[in-house]
């Protein structure tokens, strides 16, 4: 009989661990909120963020989102169950924004952090007056400089416009470009800039070379032009 009473038991507790599961990240998320640590995240005013939270367990738990520690009762704050959408975001936006998820048998947080900027998304600005034309003689060096302002940031290229059998685009109304410096810049300023030094020149470097400046936004462009002149005789540079 007390074998039996213990079986019966042992049932019982297996039972439980079954249907009992306290809270647990779902896979899609695991590896972002167990790391314990709070997620910050930056973004201009006018901008929507939404944070999520998906979890799972037996019972399915519950989810309170939570603004620096107080209950969202803010109408333009839309919790989405397992997201939080915030739509046009302000300065007051900013702070700590915690998801809560709980059945009887546990609870689990996580944090993330956003702090709301004032610039606006646009594409690369490049500073007037950049690049410059430049004039050089053969076997000399010529430096050109783009300038660019972007919020975000950008990568720069250096590209030249050439031309096969008189024509500057082929067949497939493609320009025959030259890719000659990719420049990956991460933190960006009002002034950030990048330099093409060309070498010992020769008059086959002559002609048009393009900065191109791109961001996530969109990407922007100019050209300058390169005269290569035979030598310094008779030459007032």
């Amino acid at each position: 009989m007390r074998f039996v009473f213990s079986l019966f038991l042992n049932w019982l507790l297996l039972l439980f661990l079954v249907l009992a599961v306290a809270p647990f990240w779902t896979r899609t998320v695991k590896h972002t909120l167990d790391r314990g640590q709070i997620d910050m995240g930056s973004v201009p005013v006018g901008n929507t963020v939404k944070f999520r939270c998906q979890a799972s367990g037996r019972p399915l738990p519950s989810i309170t989102w939570l603004k620096n520690g107080k209950r969202i009762t803010e109408p333009d704050l839309r919790p989405q169950h397992w997201t939080l959408m915030i739509t046009n975001v302000t300065f007051s936006d900013g702070g700590n924004y915690t998801c809560l998820v709980r059945n009887r048998y546990g609870a689990r947080c996580h944090t993330y952090y956003l702090t709301v900027e004032n610039f606006a998304l646009h594409r690369p600005t490049l500073e007037v007056g950049f690049p410059a034309n430049q004039i050089v003689v053969v076997g000399s060096d010529a430096e050109f400089t783009c300038k660019a302002d972007s919020p975000r940031p950008i990568s720069m290229q250096w590209l030249k416009q050439n031309e096969v059998n008189g024509k500057k685009y082929g067949p497939d109304g493609l320009p025959y470009i030259t890719t000659l410096k990719v420049a990956f810049h991460l933190q960006t300023t009002n002034e950030t800039f990048d330099v093409l030094r060309l070498h010992n020149v020769t008059s086959e470097d002559a002609g048009e070379y393009i900065c191109l400046a791109g961001n996530p936004i969109g990407i922007s462009f100019r050209s300058a032009w390169l005269t290569v002149l035979p030598g310094t005789s008779g030459w007032c540079l």
